[in-house]
């Protein structure tokens, strides 16, 4: 794929152990091709990195071509959130653990910006959800944005709560239970498989609805079309329910109040280099083992 690249925009999370050096490295590796660097007088002060930072810099209308995010996959997410009105790709560094989002090891990086100029990657839309309604407007106007998941749970933890779902209009059903997971195809590998739902391909377009710890056993994750609309009310006056998008950002439901669930407006662009299979991530992602003498199994994941 061609992209034209000449300024790279750098996204850190400066409390990982070693971005500081990683930092330093992509900086480097950055100015020795010719490139310029994009970054926020925060992380030049923080890092010491021996570049100017931009005055002007802005998340929503960046003076850049794409971005580089260093960290884990919490640090992807948070990054998608304000990168929401950003239409260049993204690049994620792994200083985590687990690594869905942030393909890149830091000991590739080198290899990786080569392979960027030489176009050797493509460009994944990956399709972003949104909540909305009066109970959410007041502190996030533009609603509550996730890639992975938003989930409504209780906040007693000794007791159940009640959640009412319509999807189009139409009642789903009422659940009893510890909360519930509306997670995007992204997300489907998060906190909706700890609670039992499916892995879903992060290029289909669906929602999963997945209920935590539902009182009916009956009660399984259910796959609805990424363009429906679906309306979650919080029954249960007591205990009160949290709303949670990607597990960092938070508000209070109110009993009886109706927030709606759909497709956010714009996708993140995530890059993913040559060579790159989605379920060769997963088999290594999620330890699963496969026969040695598979050609497409285990044995292709190095």
């Amino acid at each position: 794929m061609s992209l034209d690249i000449k300024k790279i925009g750098l996204l850190a999370n400066l409390g990982k152990p070693g971005v500081h050096t990683v930092l330093h490295q992509a900086v480097e590796a950055i100015i020795s091709r010719g490139l310029e660097v994009y970054v926020d007088e925060q992380t030049v002060r923080s890092t010491g990195l021996e570049v100017t930072a931009d005055p002007g810099f802005s998340l929503e209308k960046p003076d850049c071509d794409m971005w580089l995010v260093f960290g884990g996959d919490g640090t992807m997410l948070n990054a998608a959130r304000h990168l929401l009105h950003s239409p260049h790709p993204v690049l994620g560094i792994n200083l985590g653990r687990l690594g869905f989002l942030t393909s890149v090891n830091p000991d590739g990086l080198c290899e990786a910006m080569d392979m960027l100029l030489r176009g050797e990657f493509r460009i994944e839309n990956r399709s972003m959800i949104r909540a909305s309604g009066p109970v959410i407007s007041d502190h996030h106007p533009e609603g509550m944005i996730a890639l992975n998941d938003l989930v409504l749970s209780r906040v007693d933890a000794t007791r159940m709560i009640e959640i009412r779902v319509r999807v189009n209009g139409q009642l789903l059903t009422d659940y009893r239970c510890d909360g519930l997971i509306v997670s995007s195809p992204t997300g489907s590998t998060a906190y909706s498989l700890a609670a039992g739902g499916p892995i879903v391909h992060p290029g289909a377009e669906v929602f999963t609805v997945t209920p935590i710890c539902p009182h009916t056993l009956s009660n399984r994750s259910v796959i609805l079309g990424l363009d429906s609309r679906i309306e979650v009310t919080s029954l249960s006056s007591t205990p009160p329910a949290m709303l949670t998008s990607d597990g960092q950002e938070s508000c209070e439901m109110e009993p009886n109040r109706t927030i709606v669930i759909t497709r956010a407006e714009n996708p993140l662009r995530l890059i993913q280099l040559k060579g790159h299979q989605y379920f060769n991530t997963l088999r290594q992602k999620l330890q699963w083992s496969g026969l040695h003498n598979d050609p497409g199994g285990a044995g292709e994941c190095q």
